[in-house]
C-alpha cells in the first residue's frame, strides 16, 4: 500500500482502495436536510390559501441569477499536511455533507474540485470549489462558495467553509497519525 502522504493528485487518492473505503464511510453518515423548494412547499401548506412557493422561489432565483445577483464566500489557508491528505480530507468532508462532485481539474501537486451545494432552508443550490495545491510544509487550500440568485445566505457559506477547514485538518491529522 502506497502511503497517502506521497500522493500528489486527485486521481491517486480516488483510485486508492483504502481511500475509497474512507470516502464511503464518510458519505454513509451524510447529513441531508430539507431543500429550499421542500421548505417553501411545506410553508405553503400551513397558510390559508396555499401557493406553489417552491416553484415561485425557484423561478425568482433564476431571474435574480440572470440579473447577476449572487452570494458566496472565499477562505484560504495552509494545512500542515501533505496534499494527498488534504485531498482525501476534502473528499470525505464533501461526502459527509452530501455534496456530489461535479467536476475535477487534476494535475500533479494541484487539483480543483467542484461540488454541488444542495439547496436548503437558508439558500438555493450553489457550488463549492476547493483548490488544493502542494506547498512547502504541507498544502495550500482555497475554498469558495457561489450561490446564484440570492443576495445573502444567512451565514451558511461562512459556516460551511469554517467546517470544511476544521474537518480537513482533523481528518488529515487522523489519517497521518494512523500512517495511512
Amino acid at each position: 500500500m502506497t502511503p497517502v502522504a506521497s500522493y500528489l493528485t486527485y486521481r491517486q487518492v480516488a483510485d486508492d482502495a483504502h481511500c475509497q473505503e474512507l470516502m464511503k464511510w464518510a458519505a454513509a453518515d451524510a447529513e441531508t436536510g430539507m431543500s429550499g423548494k421542500e421548505f417553501l412547499d411545506t410553508a405553503a401548506r400551513v397558510v390559508a390559501e396555499p401557493l406553489p412557493l417552491g416553484a415561485i422561489g425557484s423561478g425568482a432565483a433564476r431571474a435574480y441569477a440572470a440579473l447577476g445577483v449572487r452570494t458566496g464566500k472565499t477562505r484560504a489557508r495552509t494545512i500542515d499536511h501533505p496534499v494527498g491528505y488534504s485531498i482525501l480530507g476534502t473528499l470525505c468532508f464533501l461526502g459527509s455533507k452530501a455534496m456530489p462532485i461535479s467536476d475535477v481539474a487534476d494535475a500533479e501537486g494541484h487539483c480543483l474540485i467542484q461540488a454541488i451545494l444542495p439547496s436548503s432552508a437558508l439558500s438555493w443550490e450553489g457550488r463549492v470549489m476547493v483548490s488544493i495545491e502542494a506547498a512547502e510544509g504541507g498544502s495550500f487550500v482555497e475554498a469558495s462558495t457561489k450561490i446564484p440568485g440570492q443576495l445573502m445566505d444567512w451565514g451558511r457559506s461562512t459556516r460551511l467553509l469554517r467546517d470544511l477547514f476544521e474537518d480537513v485538518d482533523r481528518r488529515s491529522t487522523e489519517y497521518r497519525s494512523s500512517r495511512l
